[in-house]
């Protein structure tokens, strides 16, 4: 074109370079569309790996929810981490010394087998239950980040260890004692790895997490003053709360499987309505006392502690009754929160002739020394 711009392919030249400027554009604005995607990805992967909660500050700021997450953390103590490391202490010896037959029960055991569909293997299990505690923090608008939690991340970098192995070890299985060194060495080192991030899993903190954040300390002080509280809030004449049974000041005390909200929330409502029915003790005293005592569970041996709140309050009341409210406001609202906790409430005559009724309610308790 510089040199005939007039030529016979002057006009082929053209429609060349203009469509080589075409082609240049084009590549320019997809190299630069690659790299802002790439950077997009990058600081997505970025922000989840920093971002998200771990256990602690997911119960910490949901600690009703630690009574859901108490059997699914049970589950991957006992299915992965006990299971788990028994299975793999030894395995990345044996298995240089015996590939094949080693080989066959680590297959079976860590993956699952084709023959048996309903056996889906210790991997399998394990993702399983993560999955159930991640989706039930999901269900409170939370997202556990498994990578950068000190007592998740070694059962979640463990299965991706074991994982990791799973085509190695499938191919020792079909190759026997035939199989290549290095493959051997490569599995080894796979099942090595997962055996030490299991076996360090700390599944004490969790218990101390999950019982510092969803156990309540029984005090006869707190109880009295919610009596109170409560009186003053509807403006209800409030008997003393007599207390029998508790533990004193400086004794050894009871701490009950309930978050503090949901352990008031319950109290509240119970002191309410019987405050409501004390007002008409047709001419006697209002006698309110609170009996406490630490017993046995008859099944599970279990300790448990068992409250009997006895009033002199006229007026029926029926364990039937209590349970038949519905569950949005008063006596209905007690009996959702203690079956929720898995506790018990029920009705029973007094044994002493001063009241004429006892609201007898149980709860799982930890005792502390």
């Amino acid at each position: 074109l510089a040199q005939a711009a007039q030529g016979a392919h002057a006009t082929e030249a053209r429609a060349s370079v203009e469509k080589l400027s075409g082609h240049r554009r084009r590549n320019r604005a997809s190299i630069a569309a690659v790299i802002a995607l790439a950077a997009l990805l990058a600081s997505v992967i970025v922000y989840r790996r920093r971002s998200g909660r771990t256990l602690e500050e997911w119960l910490t700021q949901n600690p009703s929810q630690a009574r859901l997450a108490r059997p699914i953390l049970g589950r991957l103590q006992h299915e992965v981490v006990k299971h788990g490391s028994l299975l793999l202490r030894d395995a990345s010896e044996r298995l240089s010394a015996s590939p094949g037959e080693v080989a066959d029960l680590l297959e079976q055991r860590l993956y699952g087998s084709a023959a048996s569909p309903e056996h889906r293997g210790l991997v399998s299990e394990g993702r399983r239950v993560i999955s159930d505690l991640q989706a039930l923090a999901r269900s409170s608008g939370a997202r556990l980040n498994l990578r950068r939690d000190p007592l998740l991340s070694g059962a979640a970098d463990g299965l991706d260890a074991l994982s990791r192995a799973e085509s190695a070890i499938r191919r020792i299985r079909k190759e026997r004692d035939g199989a290549a060194p290095k493959l051997i060495q490569h599995a080894s080192e796979r099942l090595a790895t997962a055996s030490a991030l299991l076996s360090g899993m700390q599944f004490k903190d969790m218990e101390q997490i999950l019982d510092a954040l969803a156990t309540t300390t029984v005090s006869a002080e707190s109880l009295g003053a919610l009596v109170e509280n409560v009186a003053s809030e509807r403006k209800l004449p409030a008997p003393a709360l007599a207390t029998k049974g508790l533990p004193e000041p400086g004794a050894p005390a009871w701490r009950v499987r309930i978050p503090l909200g949901d352990w008031e929330t319950i109290w509240r409502n119970i002191f309410a309505n019987t405050l409501v029915a004390l007002k008409d003790t047709r001419g006697a005293a209002p006698r309110l006392t609170l009996f406490g005592s630490l017993v046995r569970d008859a099944v599970t041996a279990e300790p448990v502690v068992r409250f009997a709140l006895a009033d002199n309050a006229p007026g029926a009341l029926t364990t039937q009754m209590i349970q038949g409210r519905g569950a949005e406001r008063g006596w209905g609202v007690v009996s959702e929160l203690v079956r929720a906790y898995g506790g018990t409430i029920a009705v029973a005559p007094s044994i002493d002739p001063q009241y004429t009724k006892r609201v007898i309610i149980e709860f799982g308790v930890i005792k502390t020394p």
